[in-house]
Order: C-alpha cells, then sequence, then structure tokens
C-alpha cells in the first residue's frame, strides 16, 4: 500500500472534508430531514439573506476534509505537495460532526471569531471618570454601582440565539413540537463575556479602561465598535506609544533582512494561510515518516525485559522532547508569514485549527476553535478535546488487548495555544475497515479480526455495543463512537485514530456541549452497565433513547452519590481533615496531602468541571477552601491563556518578551492591594467567571458544616464570595498558594528570590527579573512511567544485589507504577505489575510490619480490580495472581482466618475450572494446602497429599509437585508415620529424570537444598555441581544466617568432607541424640577448632570414642546432658581441662561428687555449672567446688543438697543465676529471701520451678486483652517484653478464678527445660475466690499439671469500701488495704506491705478502670500471690 507523493492523500483528505462539509450543508437546507434523524438536537437555519451574503464570495466551494489522524504520508523519497489556490477556494474543515450550518463571517483576514467568547457583545458607556471606575460596592448591589458599565448578558447576544425564538411548521399550523424545546437554549454557553475581557485586557495592557463616545441609545454603533475593537487588537494607541516598543511596526516583517523581497512575501500571504508553507518540489531525504510508530509498536509487541523497557522510556522521552522543541517554534511563529516561519505548513486541506505541520514523522495541529463553523465556541473548549483525543487514545493503550496498535501522542500548551503532536502512521484512504471518515454517512466494519479485537477492548472500558444506520440504510453494529476509525495499517497492524468521543458526553445544557462536555472515562469504566458513546450526539443511532437515559442515569449517580461520597471520604483520608485552631494551618495540611486533586478526581470518574459540587457537599471549611483555591487558580489559567493568545495575534511577535511582559502586568493587577482595579477584577470578572465555569463553588448543599475552632478575638469567617475572595488574597499562606499554582499551571517560572519576598509581603510589585521562564507544559500517553517502573523491576532482579539496594529499585519503581496507574488507571498489566513488585518489596523488607503492609497493599490491588475484569483470560490471570500473592503472604505470617481460607479455596477452584493449565491450577491448590499444614498442623494431613497426588493424575512429570512434596515430606517427617526417605528420594529422582538438562534440574532444587542441605549432602559426593550448592548452602545456614550447627542423626560423615565445611565458622556443635560414635571421632578431624560441643541424650554404644574429643584444641563448653548411656567419670576424666569455661552435666546420674572434686581441682576459670538432676552427688564436696571455682556465677544444684549448701554457695560465689529445680531438701524460708542477701543474685528457680526475682521501683501499666474469646487476661511488660499475665475467669457462688503464667522467654524468667517448654507461657499459681457468707480465698499447689490441690484456705472478711486483711503463705505475712469507692463502684485500689513495709500499690483509679497500674515502691520480689490477689482487688 502506498502513495508516490502527497496529491493523492491530499485528495483523500479533501473528499473526507468535502464530504463533511455537504453534509453539514445539507442539514442546514432540511431541518425536517434532519430532525428525524437526531431526536435531541436540531439544525441551525441562519436567515436567507445573511446566508447569501456569506456565501457571496465563495461560489465555488471546496471543502476538503482533514483529520487530526490522516494526515499521514508514505516513506518516498520523492514527495510532492499539490499546490491549492485559495484565491478561487476556501477550504474549511470540521473536526467532529455537528448538526449546524456554516457560520462563515464575511472576511477571513479577521481573527477575530477565534478570541471571542461571544458575538455582538457592546461595550457600554465609558465616559465616566476613572476615579468611578473602581467605586466598587460589592455583587450586592446591582452593577450600575460598577460606574463603568451594565454589561449584557452574554447568552442573549450570542449569534445561536436565534434558536431561542425558532418555532417549527407542522403543516402549516404553527405549533411547536417537542424538538423545539432544546432548541430555545442557546448553541454554546461562555462563562465570560467579550466586554470583561476587553476591560480585563486593557487594564492588563494600559493599566485603565479606555473611554467609549455614546450615542443617543445609549450603545455604542457598530463603525464606533469596529474602531475600538481593532484599537484594542492592533496594540496601537497614541497616549501608550512611548510605552509600547512594539507600536513602531504592525508586521513582523520590519524584523527581517532588508533584502527580504516583501512583494513575495506579500502575495504569498495574500494568497491563503497554507499556501507559504508548500513543500512542492521538496525531497525528503533520510526522514523515516513512519519511524515513532513502527518503533513503537515493535516495542510493544516485544516480550517483557529490560531492554524492552529501557528503549520504551526512551522512545517517549525523545517523542516528547521533540514535539517540545518543535512545537515551542510553531506556536511562538503561528502568526508570522508563512516565508518568515522556520518551519513552514503544509498543504493538507482544511482550516480547522489553523495550519499543519509535518517535522521529522510528527504531525502538529493546533487545537483551535474553526472560525467558520463555530463547532466549540471558543478555543478553551476546543483545547477540552485535544485532551479526550488524548485520554481516549491512552484508554486504547491500556486495554491491553493484543494486536489494536495507537499512535504516539501528546499535546503542548505554550503562550495559550494547544497543539496537538502525533506519530504519523502507514494508513492511507483505503486502509479504513472500522467507524467512519465521513460523520456517518458511511459505517465500516468490514473486517471481523478487527470487530472482535475492538468489541474485546469495548468491554474493558465498558463502552456499549449499538446499531447505527448510515446513508445508504445499512445498519451496522459499532462499540464505541461511530466517527472513531480502525485502519488496517500498510504493515498489516490494526490502528485506531480519532478518540475524542470514545466518552458518552453528559447530558448536553447547550447544543455543541457534546463534544467537549464528556464524562470521564474512569466513570464509564466503573459504571454498572456499559455506556454508549454516541448518546446525545447528533450522529445516526437506532434506540437513541435509550442510550440517552442510561447516561443519564450514570449522570445523575456521579452527581447524586459519587460525588457527596468523595467529598466526605476525602475529607477522613489520612487524618488530613483534623480540626486545627488556624484555618490557614488547615489549608496548608491539606495542600501538603494533596499533592495533586485532579488526579483524585480522576480516579473517582469525577470532571474538574465539578469542583464545584464537590466543594458544596465539604462539611469542612479548610476543604472548601482548597476547593475554592483551586477553582480560582483554573480560571486564572483560563484568563491567561486568553490575554496571551490576544497578545499573539496582536504582535505577530516571535520573541518572549511581549508575553513575560503581559504575564507581569497580569500578575501586578491581580496581587495588588485589594483594591480599585484588584478588587474589581477580581469581584467582577474573575469571581462571574469561576461561578459559571465551577457551578456552586460557594454554595452550601451540606448542612452539617464544621466549622474551625476560633477564640474570641479571631475574625468573623468571611460569608460571601466577595469576602472569601478577599480573604484568600489578603491570607499570606494562601495567597502564595494561589500564587504557586497559577504560576504552575501556566508554565510561568517565578524566581525563588521573588518567591521568598511574596511570601512575607502583603503588598508586593513584580518586575522584569522576576519572570525567568515561560515554560512549554506537555501531556502525553504516560508510557514513561510504566516502562521506568518495569526497567526499574527487571534492575532489582539482577545477580548480586543484596536485600537493601533491591529494596531501594523496588521502591522507586513502585513509585513509577502507582504514577502511571493514576493515568493509566484500568491497565490491568500495570496492576499485575504493580502487585509483583509489592510483593518483592514484602520480601526484602526488614521489619515485620512493613512486610504485612505491603502483602495487603498487594492483595488489595489485585481484589478491588479482578471485580470490574471483563474479558475473562484478564480475571483469570488477574486470580493466578492475587492467589499467588496471598501464597507469599501466607508463607511469611503463617496466619490466615477460616472465612479467607474459604474464600481463597473457592478462587483457586475458579482457576483450576477455567485455567487451560490444570496441572498448574492443582499445583496453586496444593501449595496452598502445604502452607496451611505448615502452620496449623491440626490441618488434614492427607488433604496436602491428595492435592499432590491430583497433580501427577494430571501430569506426572510436573517438577515443581516433585521439588515441593518432597520439601513437604521432609518437613512433615514427624507427623507421617509411614516417612521414609526413600519416598523423598524417589520425587527428587523423579525431578532429575524428567528432564536431560541435569544442571537445570539441579538448579530447581536449589530451594530443597537450601532448606535441608544435609538430605544431599552424601548424594553430593559424586556430583561437583551438587556438591558446591550443598557447600555454599551449609555456609549461608551456618556462617551468614547463623543457625543452630545441629548434625543430623542419619549423617555419616568422612574424613574427605572436609572442604564442606572449611569456610563454615562457628562456635556450637550440636550431636544431640546421635548413635553413632563415629561422626563424632570424625568430625572432631574435620573441625577441631571448635569452641563449644553440645551433646544430649547421647545413645552411642562405643562411649571410648567421646575421647577424642580431648583432640579439641579451643573447647570451652561441654554439654552432656541427660546422657544416661554415654556419660561417665571415666570419659570426663579426659574432657575436663582447665580451658572450660561452661560444663553441663544435668540429669547423669552416673556421676559422683569425686566429678565435683575433679571440676574443683582443674577449672579455676569455670563460670558455669549445672549439676541440676544429678542425684548421684550428694554434696559432700561443694566446700571444695566453691574455694576451687570462685568465678562461678551461674550454678544448678544436685537434688539432695541442703539448707546449708545453699547459704553457702550465696555467701562464697558472686551468683547472678540460681536453679533450684527438684532440690527437694530444701525449705522455703532458705532460698525465700536469698536475693535480700546478695548484692549480685538476680534470680532464683525454686524447686517448684517457680521464678523469683526482684524488680526495681517504677510503675507497670497493665493492657487488657484476650486470650482466647473466654479468657480475658491483665498483661504487664518490662523491657518491652512481656513478663507476666493474670487470668480471670468465673468460679462457684459467684466468685473468680485467678491464675498468673509467666512468659518462658523473658530474661527474668528463663531457665533450662522451663515448665511447659512446649509453651511461651507456664501457669505459677492458682487461687480462687469463692463467695458465700464470706469471702474465702482458696490456694492451690500444682501436683505435676493438675491445679485441684488446695494448698491454703483464707477467710477474708471486706464489710466496706474500704478494709484492711491479711494473708499469711509460706511464711511470710502480706497486708492488704484495699479501697473500693471508687467511681461506680468499678475501680479500686489496694495497697501491699510485708513487715509495715509498703511494697507496692496496685490500683485503676487514675485510668477510670480502662488500665491497671502497678507501682513499685522499693525493690522487691514479684511473687504471684501477691500480684494475683492485689490485681484482682477481690471484684
Amino acid at each position: 500500500m502506498g502513495y508516490d507523493n502527497y496529491n493523492e492523500i491530499f485528495s483523500y483528505l479533501g473528499e473526507k472534508e468535502n464530504a463533511l462539509s455537504q453534509r453539514l450543508l445539507r442539514l442546514s437546507v432540511s431541518p425536517d430531514i434532519s430532525r428525524q434523524r437526531y431526536d435531541n438536537v436540531e439544525p441551525i437555519t441562519q436567515p436567507q439573506q445573511q446566508s447569501k451574503n456569506r456565501y457571496d464570495n465563495a461560489p465555488n466551494i471546496v471543502q476538503s476534509s482533514s483529520s487530526l489522524g490522516y494526515d499521514n504520508f508514505n516513506n518516498k523519497d520523492d514527495i510532492k505537495s499539490e499546490s491549492v489556490s485559495s484565491s478561487s477556494s476556501l477550504t474549511t474543515q470540521s473536526n467532529r460532526y455537528d448538526n449546524t450550518s456554516p457560520n462563515i463571517s464575511d472576511s477571513f483576514s479577521s481573527n477575530k471569531a477565534r478570541y471571542d467568547n461571544t458575538s455582538n457583545s457592546t461595550l457600554q458607556d465609558f465616559s465616566s471618570s476613572e476615579s468611578n471606575f473602581y467605586n466598587y460596592k460589592g455583587s450586592g448591589q446591582s452593577e450600575s454601582i460598577y460606574g463603568i458599565c451594565n454589561v449584557q448578558d452574554s447568552q442573549s447576544s450570542d449569534p445561536y440565539s436565534i434558536y431561542a425564538n425558532k418555532t417549527t411548521n407542522n403543516g402549516g399550523g404553527g405549533n411547536e413540537d417537542n424538538h423545539d424545546i432544546d432548541l430555545k437554549k442557546p448553541y454554546f454557553m461562555h462563562d465570560i463575556s467579550e466586554s470583561d475581557l476587553l476591560v480585563l485586557e486593557s487594564l492588563v495592557r494600559y493599566n485603565k479602561v479606555l473611554e467609549q463616545p455614546k450615542t443617543d441609545n445609549n450603545n455604542i454603533s457598530t463603525s464606533t465598535y469596529g474602531q475600538r475593537l481593532q484599537v484594542l487588537q492592533s496594540g496601537y494607541l497614541e497616549d501608550n506609544i512611548k510605552s509600547n516598543p512594539y507600536s513602531s511596526y504592525s508586521h513582523p516583517k520590519f524584523l527581517t533582512n532588508d533584502n527580504l523581497n516583501v512583494s513575495n512575501a506579500s502575495s504569498s500571504c495574500s494568497s491563503g494561510g497554507n499556501s507559504g508553507g508548500s513543500i512542492t518540489g521538496k525531497k525528503m531525504d533520510n526522514i523515516a515518516l513512519y519511524y515513532w510508530s513502527s518503533e513503537f509498536q515493535r516495542l510493544l509487541e516485544m516480550d517483557d525485559c529490560l531492554e524492552k523497557f529501557e528503549r520504551l522510556s526512551s522512545l517517549e522521552h525523545d517523542f516528547v522532547y521533540a514535539a517540545e522543541s518543535y512545537g515551542r517554534i510553531i506556536i511562538s511563529e503561528n502568526f508570522l508569514a508563512n516565508e518568515l516561519k522556520t518551519i513552514k505548513p503544509v498543504n493538507v486541506g482544511g482550516v480547522a485549527g489553523g495550519e499543519k505541520y509535518i517535522v521529522q514523522g510528527i504531525l502538529f495541529k493546533f487545537a483551535l476553535e474553526n472560525e467558520a463553523f463555530g463547532l466549540y465556541g471558543n478555543d478553551e473548549n476546543a483545547m477540552k478535546t485535544a485532551a479526550h483525543e488524548l485520554n481516549g487514545c491512552a484508554s486504547f493503550l491500556n486495554c491491553g488487548v493484543k494486536g489494536l496498535h495507537v499512535p504516539l501522542m501528546a499535546f503542548i500548551d505554550y503562550r495559550g495555544f494547544r497543539l496537538m503532536a502525533m506519530s504519523l502512521l502507514p494508513i492511507s484512504k483505503k486502509s479504513l475497515i472500522y467507524g467512519s471518515c465521513d460523520a456517518g454517512q458511511t459505517v465500516h466494519t468490514s473486517n471481523n479480526i478487527f470487530n472482535n479485537l475492538f468489541l474485546n477492548a469495548s468491554k474493558i472500558i465498558n463502552l456499549k455495543q449499538h446499531y447505527v444506520e448510515d446513508i445508504s440504510g445499512d445498519i451496522k453494529s459499532i462499540s464505541g463512537p461511530i466517527d472513531i476509525e480502525g485502519h488496517l495499517g500498510s504493515d498489516n497492524r490494526f490502528y485506531l485514530l480519532d478518540f475524542a468521543r470514545l466518552s458518552p458526553p453528559e447530558p448536553p445544557k447547550h447544543r455543541g456541549s457534546y463534544l467537549y462536555k464528556l464524562l470521564r472515562l474512569e466513570l464509564v469504566r466503573k459504571y454498572q452497565k456499559p455506556l454508549c458513546s454516541d448518546a446525545f450526539s447528533p450522529m445516526s443511532t437506532i434506540d437513541s433513547n435509550k442510550h440517552n437515559s442510561e447516561v443519564q442515569e450514570a449522570y445523575d449517580d456521579l452527581i447524586n452519590n459519587i460525588i457527596p461520597n468523595f467529598s466526605k471520604d476525602i475529607q477522613t483520608r489520612d487524618e488530613i481533615g483534623l480540626k486545627t485552631n488556624l484555618l490557614q494551618d488547615l489549608l496548608i495540611n491539606i495542600s501538603l496531602k494533596i499533592t495533586d486533586i485532579s488526579k483524585l478526581l480522576h480516579a473517582e470518574g469525577i470532571n474538574i468541571r465539578y469542583i464545584g459540587e464537590v466543594a458544596s457537599h465539604c462539611t469542612s471549611i479548610g476543604f472548601k477552601r482548597f476547593f475554592t483555591i483551586e477553582a480560582i487558580v483554573r480560571t486564572l489559567k483560563s484568563l491567561a491563556r486568553e490575554l496571551l493568545r490576544r497578545e499573539m495575534r496582536n504582535i505577530h511577535l516571535p520573541s518572549d518578551y511581549p508575553y513575560r511582559s503581559l504575564l507581569l502586568k497580569f500578575l501586578n493587577l491581580l496581587f495588588d492591594d485589594y483594591k480599585d482595579k484588584t478588587e474589581y477584577i477580581w469581584n467582577k470578572i474573575i469571581l462571574e467567571k469561576m461561578e459559571k465555569k465551577f457551578q456552586n463553588i460557594f454554595n452550601n448543599k451540606n448542612t452539617n458544616k464544621e466549622e474551625p475552632e476560633l477564640s474570641e478575638n479571631s475574625p468573623k469567617l468571611p460569608v460571601t464570595p466577595q469576602e472569601i475572595i478577599k480573604s484568600l488574597l489578603t491570607t499570606l499562606p494562601t495567597r502564595e498558594m494561589i500564587l504557586n499554582r497559577f504560576c504552575k499551571s501556566i508554565g510561568l517560572v517565578i524566581s525563588k528570590i521573588a518567591i521568598t519576598q511574596f511570601k512575607i509581603s502583603n503588598s508586593f510589585v513584580f518586575v522584569d527579573t522576576d519572570i525567568e521562564e515561560i515554560k512549554t507544559l506537555s501531556t502525553r500517553l504516560n508510557v514513561i512511567d510504566y516502562a521506568d517502573g518495569m526497567s526499574l523491576y527487571y534492575k532489582s532482579m539482577a545477580t548480586g544485589l543484596n536485600d537493601t539496594s533491591k529494596h531501594r529499585l523496588l521502591t522507586i519503581s513502585r513509585e513509577r507504577l502507582e504514577q502511571s496507574l493514576l493515568t493509566m488507571n484500568y491497565n490491568f498489566q500495570i496492576v499485575i505489575q504493580l502487585s509483583k513488585v509489592l510483593t518483592l518489596l514484602a520480601k526484602t523488607s526488614q521489619d515485620n510490619t512493613t512486610k504485612k503492609l505491603y502483602y495487603s497493599l498487594a492483595n488489595k490491588k489485585l481484589s478491588t480490580f479482578d471485580t470490574i475484569g471483563v474479558v475473562q483470560s484478564q480475571v483469570l490471570l488477574l486470580k493466578i495472581c492475587r492467589v499467588r500473592t496471598i501464597l507469599s503472604h501466607l508463607k511469611f505470617e503463617g496466619f490466615i482466618l477460616p472465612k479467607e481460607i474459604e474464600e481463597i479455596e473457592i478462587i483457586i477452584n475458579e482457576i483450576i475450572e477455567q485455567s487451560p493449565d490444570k496441572a498448574y491450577a492443582s499445583y496453586l491448590l496444593a501449595k496452598f494446602f502445604d502452607y496451611l499444614f505448615k502452620y496449623n498442623p491440626k490441618f488434614d494431613y492427607s488433604k496436602v497429599l491428595t492435592a499432590y497426588n491430583n497433580i501427577f493424575k494430571i501430569d506426572q512429570n510436573y517438577q515443581k509437585a516433585h521439588i515441593r512434596i518432597s520439601l513437604f515430606l521432609l518437613r512433615t517427617q514427624d507427623n507421617n508415620k509411614s516417612f521414609s526417605k526413600e519416598k523423598v528420594s524417589e520425587h527428587i529422582t523423579k525431578a532429575f529424570s524428567i528432564s536431560k538438562n541435569i544442571e537445570s534440574i539441579i538448579d530447581k532444587i536449589k530451594p530443597l537444598i537450601g532448606f535441608s542441605p544435609w538430605i544431599f549432602f552424601e548424594i553430593s559426593r559424586t556430583v561437583p555441581k551438587l556438591r558446591s550448592m550443598v557447600k555454599n548452602s551449609l555456609e549461608e545456614k551456618y556462617s551468614i544466617k547463623k543457625e543452630k550447627f545441629t548434625i543430623p542423626l542419619n549423617i555419616e560423615f568422612e574424613v574427605d568432607d572436609l572442604d564442606y565445611f572449611e569456610n563454615i565458622n562457628v562456635e556450637k556443635i550440636y550431636f544431640d541424640e546421635h548413635t553413632n560414635s563415629n561422626n563424632i571421632e570424625v568430625f572432631s578431624k574435620i573441625k577441631p577448632d571448635i569452641q563449644s560441643f553440645i551433646s544430649r541424650k547421647l545413645k552411642i554404644d562405643d562411649c571410648s570414642k567421646l575421647k577424642s574429643l580431648s583432640n579439641l584444641s579451643n573447647i570451652t563448653y561441654f554439654n552432656f546432658g541427660k546422657n544416661q548411656n554415654g556419660i561417665n567419670e571415666w570419659i570426663l576424666s579426659d574432657l575436663i581441662t582447665p580451658k572450660l569455661r561452661k560444663l553441663k552435666l544435668y540429669e547423669i546420674t552416673k556421676i559422683t561428687d569425686l566429678t565435683v572434686k575433679l571440676i574443683a581441682s582443674t577449672c579455676k576459670d569455670l563460670e558455669v555449672l549445672d549439676l541440676g538432676g544429678c542425684s548421684g552427688i550428694f554434696g559432700e564436696d561443694f566446700n571444695e567446688l566453691y574455694k576451687g571455682c570462685p568465678s562461678i556465677v551461674k550454678l544448678a544444684l544436685p537434688p539432695f543438697v541442703d539448707n546449708l549448701t545453699v547459704s553457702e554457695s550465696i555467701s562464697k560465689l558472686r551468683l547472678i543465676k540460681l536453679d533450684l529445680m527438684k532440690c527437694s531438701k530444701l525449705t522455703i524460708q532458705s532460698y525465700s529471701k536469698l536475693l535480700d542477701s546478695s548484692k549480685t543474685l538476680l534470680k532464683i528457680r525454686s524447686p517448684t520451678g517457680v521464678p523469683i526475682f526482684n524488680i526495681e521501683p517504677q510503675t507497670l501499666t497493665s493492657r487488657h486483652e484476650k486470650v482466647n474469646s473466654f479468657e480475658p487476661a491483665v498483661r504487664y511488660s518490662i523491657s518491652g517484653i512481656e513478663l507476666f499475665q493474670i487470668k480471670i475467669s468465673g468460679a462457684p457462688q459467684g466468685g473468680k478464678t485467678y491464675e498468673l503464667f509467666f512468659n518462658n522467654k523473658h530474661p527474668l524468667v528463663r531457665f533450662r527445660d522451663p515448665l511447659n517448654s512446649a509453651f511461651n507461657f507456664f501457669k505459677a499459681m492458682h487461687a480462687v475466690n469463692t463467695k458465700s457468707h464470706s469471702t474465702q480465698l482458696n490456694i492451690y499447689k500444682n501436683l505435676g499439671t493438675n491445679w485441684t490441690s488446695v494448698e491454703s484456705s483464707h477467710l477474708i472478711s471486706i464489710n466496706s469500701s474500704i478494709c484492711n486483711f491479711k494473708i499469711e503463705y509460706q511464711g511470710v505475712s502480706y497486708q492488704f488495704l484495699l479501697d473500693t469507692s471508687g467511681f461506680n463502684n468499678s475501680t479500686f485500689s489496694n495497697e501491699v506491705s510485708i513487715l509495715n513495709n509498703k511494697i507496692a500499690l496496685i490500683s485503676n483509679k487514675k485510668t477510670n478502670g480502662s488500665h491497671l497500674e502497678i507501682e513499685i515502691k522499693i525493690k522487691t520480689s514479684i511473687i504471684p500471690i501477691w500480684i494475683a490477689i492485689a490485681s484482682s482487688g477481690l471484684k
């Protein structure tokens, strides 16, 4: 496909626009026919004479068309443009399809129609003195008090006001039909009149309002008005010539070289706006017209990888940079004669939006009102359609439907103009296969493949498939707007163009608004039913009433539900709506939290024009002011753009100074002292425009208005709009906020010095040096953020990065992806990728709380998105990603609620049913059950095995399943009585045998090696790569992760195994429960430098080989606890050496006092000695032990020691820890006071296993929680670790049961082999308070695991709210002073004393019963009985 030159393409474009123009003409001639086809609008019928006059000078109208997407050219070496003579033809264009007749002005040399917001608005009496101009009294009075003008309503002078008086004759009856009701509305509504704009312009440019002569009827004559307008537009004033450096010339030709052929330039200019840039005869060498598009599509079609996203980001960066660079030049030279322009326009036909330009394969086109047809009403509305075009293009790009392609696109805002930039596409007039290029006269749906692709994309966007009828009567099915275009390009790709009307319009209040007042695509996407793009438009549709009513419902939902809910939600989001004493503080707080309100609004489907509606539902004054500031900024932006466009029209200069000067004057007018001109401009022009542009901005629809807290001296809050505006402009923080946001909105850069001075000044005058630059603002498809996020994601996957580096890259990746999601908010690929990034962030985070947050965010992203997915394949992929995220979270946290288990199981079963890969879906289910069993041993073991076996029924060679079931079997061998090492080896062997590439299989089992390298230890001896992996895994586990170095029972070492452990540096090695004595001997040769050897519960037969441990040259610690068969005094005689610092021989019955003698004579530096449970030791030689080992600080005594031995150990040793477990001969009196008598002793374990320890004076505050749903508990912590908890439950006769539990893991409680070691807490006290005639407290003692025997009973008499009672327990008398006179009998205090010494006060009075505090008065030991009794208050 293709053309040898431009001529054929231009012919196509001309034919297209000709068809559009002719249809518009037919509509104007045949209103009755039009009314039948467009039931919501009716074409304009101009007065016959006026129409005749308008076309007298154009007898031969050639109406050619140019659509934004079709000004494309084929890449040929010699491309010529056919010259178009504008002297004999008038080229016109309509970007969109209205039902109005052409409204062509008498002369195209005037640019007035482009810049006027209304027609025929008249200036009134300017004869008043300038002083009267500033006699502003307020908006509450009539407009005459302004003293200068009585401006007419802009709508009354609208050229389309003929609709208000139009009636339709039905059979001569003259009755008005239903359609004529809508025609009474003007075609456009303007938010500011031309007269106000002229006043603003004169104030900005000349600092005064020019006087106009009056006529007899108090109106300005047409000739006078025309002169006045020409004076304002030309820039000449006799009294201002000196101040205007540009008043000496009216055309920039005077700036050019004297040798310039002026006559040629003049003739060129007079020949038409498009003739000066003809490129006929010029060769375009080495220019690939379609480079941007072809490279863009090629990159999008690549598989995801780092190169793809780096090049994609670079491509859009380059495209936007080129568009900005060339666009700035094109806009700057817009009003120059073509021969003076750096970039020449091309002749493609049509005048809509002005001239077109093609530079380096990029098509540029202005988004301006067409001065002939007046489709949009003004340039501002035309700019909105450019934004809709870009949004529509982005929406299809975000759909993720493979096979549909869109061009690269952006628009540039500079000096008030908007310029569209789009990459050229390889299409032609013959490539159209979908939609219409002639306003629905011909509708194409010829390619079924494209039709299906477009239908899938429209389902994602939630657009309604509807029927249309073309001019031939054929009925076609269209899923988007009728004027969208689908092409089959010369590169065999499907392309989409013309997206401006993709979203349905809101119900039009003014004819023509269906082109630019559209609903947000985000709203359409989330709405409960598909919506029709052609609703409320004059396109030929069937069932238009139904389509209109559905869109009306969506609009009503937006106004009545979405906007109010958003207003409520945003005031509570992130606690930014909290009250403050100062309104300005609240505003600053809101501004810091909400940096871009437009993105938040758009994400909810709310247009910016509804800021007023949002504000009207706000209850917070701070938020109302925040939205008011946003409305002010956008109103100022609109006015500034209008002034810049007018200035460019007036002076025609490409230089920067005039426009900087204009904005400088505008700033000084806005931010001058709030009086005279400034007050007038704000209250008369800006305020009125803002109220029309953002309706209800000052209204209060929510009566629950929250006022900020005010002091007695605080000024009264402003109420009227004028007072609010004045307050915002005279308050420094809000004044600065308005300036900064306004400058940012138009690309105006103010110097930092000026901003700093402006912050602190109530009166500030800007000067030339304060303005640094007028920047070019660009809006793009936002592929850059997505590409950057993806490239960072792939970079984080690089090998060799630590978790910190990965986390940083992933954090930036998350920011980029979330930024792209704001503008591509239903791109499921971004959602999936963002969830992956969040999951990886969780895995690389060090903090558990942060991990949980990331997992929760990832799951939330996926769960909210899959509810609105409509394409089955996408929904399936989202479900799979969600399950994988949940599995990662479950693997980390190990906890899941029962209802979540049921929900996830349902999702996985849906995946199994829908997925073509049944084995993988079944694998997800088995993995889920595997995790459930891992963290909940009560889960059905057989259910996990069944899930794995189901995988093998589908695919016996599923490698991942073989590897994972191996892990599962290894981990659960204690739960599986039939476990065998051979079964695990079978699965591992199967995994190896599935593929011939053994190396790849080894890589896949790496997680299994990491879990348990010892399983592969013996096998790896003959496989070098596996040997290396096992060695590395051992080093990682024991040298890096510092895991406990425990030798498995079934390992047999060889001397050649030395290299496995050569890089492992460990101090302790564990040989617990071993039966192979040869292993101990060999390993002592492999690692002779270890310092600690722990071998408990040995079951070896050949004890002699334990003597080989004497070869451990650096040994300082032996632990042979609970060894009944392997350890005796003969073995210990070689192992007890002077180097020992720790020796634990507990529960060994074969050692006697001889061992104590050996220790006393050998281990002078011994610090830890554990002889607990050694029943063969009677303590006959402990005096020698104390003398020979004076450094012992931790001591566990054997069972048969007496009270004297214990007291001597305290007096002769500087003990910090004493274990008396099972020392049954001791009395409570012998050890209960040891803490008081020793200066070093910190804790004691009593013979019953209850710890005794001292606590320094401090206050302990409880936290109330429930151990489970039936057991409320009071918990106390010391040093950030929970120390003990008291559970309170019911007892007979209305009493209470009190149980005290100590935390085994707390340093003050921790001892070797604690009670109830399977759990964190063990029970230390059980007491029951019964109530009959009097209160009786029964204290129970522990008999094994039962607390059934009463140890002591105590009668307590409580006769008043304040009472004293005593309790004698284990030889100690505790005195209690109980006070229950607290508020509502819900609070109490209980003072504890021993021998009249107050040791503690326990009370909940300070917190009114919410918390219980224990105030330790003096250093004392924690005894469970007094803690429990005092904490209960006997309530």
